[in-house]
């Protein structure tokens, strides 16, 4: 026996269509904004990683140095070079000590990322890096 199909509605051939085109009217906006939140994030993010590298970089120059002028100055001027290009207003705090063998470098770094729909975000890294205890030279 066959099963009879008991529902009288009439399922016209033409009555879904465009229903696709209203569901994409409704979810672009949302799907538009998603993408440009991860862009956001990725920028941030970049900007922080390579802010971070610059950090370590500039405190490994100092440690290396042996007056705390030069340290000052090396870790400004690597800091400087590899600072990422969406940083901008690059503040360097570096604390040197006397560079006696043993000790540490710390330096601060801190810039503005300009994130153009949504303003700019301040990001800062520190790192820190000792002395090589076992280095020659005095300390001046």
């Amino acid at each position: 026996m066959k099963a009879r199909r008991t529902d009288t509605a009439i399922r016209l051939p033409w009555a879904d269509r465009g229903s696709l085109s209203v569901e994409m009217a409704l979810f672009a906006p949302v799907i538009v904004l998603l993408v440009m939140l991860g862009l956001l994030a990725h920028s941030v993010a970049s900007a922080q990683i390579g802010l971070q590298t610059a950090t370590h970089a500039a405190a490994r120059a100092a440690t290396v140095e042996t007056t705390p002028q030069a340290a000052t100055a090396a870790a400004s001027a690597t800091a400087e070079a590899m600072v990422p290009d969406s940083c901008t207003g690059l503040d360097l705090q570096a604390e040197v000590g006397d560079l006696t063998p043993g000790g540490t470098v710390t330096v601060t770094l801190t810039c503005t990322v300009s994130v153009d729909p949504f303003g700019s975000r301040t990001v800062t890294a520190t790192a820190s890096s000792p002395v090589d205890q076992w280095r020659s030279g005095g300390t001046s």
